[in-house]
Parts: structure tokens; C-alpha cells; sequence
């Protein structure tokens, strides 16, 4: 469960900041959520990773697939070696993992377990974590979704108010999110400590 001693910011994170837009606190100072974290552009994408550092993430959970593709049929930049330099030159600890759902689509019961529990890992090692599919509206609220009902910060019949509630500032807020009617209900089905 998480509890406020685990919520404390850490690294000096200020509350309510975030790193760039289209990002968004779930937990301040412990999970945010949001797109992913790359560009086209290598100075777009340097910058994205030092800001994630600057709001102390410490552990990113991709949701995309490694064959993964942008709109132009490009594949996706793999973000994380760079991640993992720049970390490096500031001493500060950071692990990347890949648990990859396919675009629109919902995991297994077992699977969603698996990446809620490497979060909930993370966060019970006071680390801050960065969840992120490629927009940043699927599969990351679908992750957000099944985590706060999980830990009882919403239920299924308004967990979807309070993801809309928390992409409030996000450029892409009136957007849907999750992406998909069987996203929508894979997290309304949720269940507390599931």
C-alpha cells in the first residue's frame, strides 16, 4: 500500500511540478505518468530525460513494444542508454524495464499484476517512477487506472473521473483516456489490492 511515509518527495522534488507536458503526478513526488519520453529531435530529447532526473525519477516502465513505431513509421528511439549516461554523470540511480502492452489493447490479469507490482516494488524502495506509453492516454492510464483502484484511491465506478482529474493541466486532457472501450473496462473491473 502506499502510505504517506512513502510518499515523501524525494531529491528535492517540488510538488506539482512536472517535467514537460503531457506528463502528470499520480502520487507527487512517487509516480508520474505520461508519454513517451523521446524525440525527433536529439536536443528535444536530451532535454525530456534531464528534466526526468530533475523531478527525481529513479525507475521508467515502458509500456511499448521494442518494435514499436511513430506515426511516420519510424521506430521508436530507444531513450534508454542516454537515460542511463546522463543518470550516471549525476551519481544518480536509475533502472529502465520494458513490460510492453500492445497499442490499444489491454494485458493479462497476471501481467497488469506484474507491472503494478514492480511499481508498487519501486515505490516501497522510495524510488520515483515514470510509467509512459507512447501518447501517454492507453495504456499508461490504464496502468494509472488499475494502480489507484488497486490501492483504493478511487473505485471502479469514478476511477475514470480521476484520471481525467489528474491529466486536468495536460495539453491532450480532453482526449480520451485509457484510449479504448476495453481499456475502459479492464479498469472499471479492477479490484482493491488486486
Amino acid at each position: 500500500m502506499i502510505d504517506s511515509q512513502t510518499t515523501e518527495p524525494n531529491f528535492g522534488v517540488q510538488l506539482g511540478v512536472i517535467p514537460f507536458d503531457r506528463s502528470y503526478w499520480v502520487v507527487p513526488g512517487r509516480l508520474l505518468a505520461g508519454f513517451y519520453p523521446s524525440s525527433a529531435h536529439p536536443h528535444e530529447a536530451t532535454e525530456k530525460l534531464h528534466r526526468l532526473l530533475a523531478v527525481g525519477v529513479q525507475h521508467v516502465v515502458n509500456l511499448t513494444e521494442p518494435i514499436e513505431k511513430n506515426w511516420n513509421g519510424q521506430p521508436l528511439t530507444d531513450y534508454a542508454p542516454e537515460l542511463e549516461a546522463l543518470a550516471a554523470q549525476q551519481r544518480r540511480p536509475i533502472t529502465c524495464c520494458r513490460l510492453p502492452i500492445p497499442d490499444a489493447h489491454v494485458p493479462t490479469l497476471e501481467f497488469m499484476q506484474t507491472i503494478l507490482n514492480r511499481i508498487d516494488q519501486a515505490i516501497g524502495n522510495r524510488q520515483t517512477v515514470y510509467v509512459h506509453c507512447w501518447g501517454g492516454r492507453g495504456r499508461t492510464a490504464l496502468v494509472v487506472g488499475c494502480f489507484l483502484v488497486r490501492h483504493g484511491m478511487a473505485t471502479g465506478d469514478n476511477v475514470l473521473q480521476m484520471i481525467r482529474y489528474l491529466r486536468r493541466t495536460d495539453a491532450k486532457a480532453d482526449a480520451e483516456a485509457p484510449e479504448t472501450h476495453v481499456q475502459k473496462e479492464f479498469v472499471r473491473r479492477w479490484g482493491f489490492g488486486q
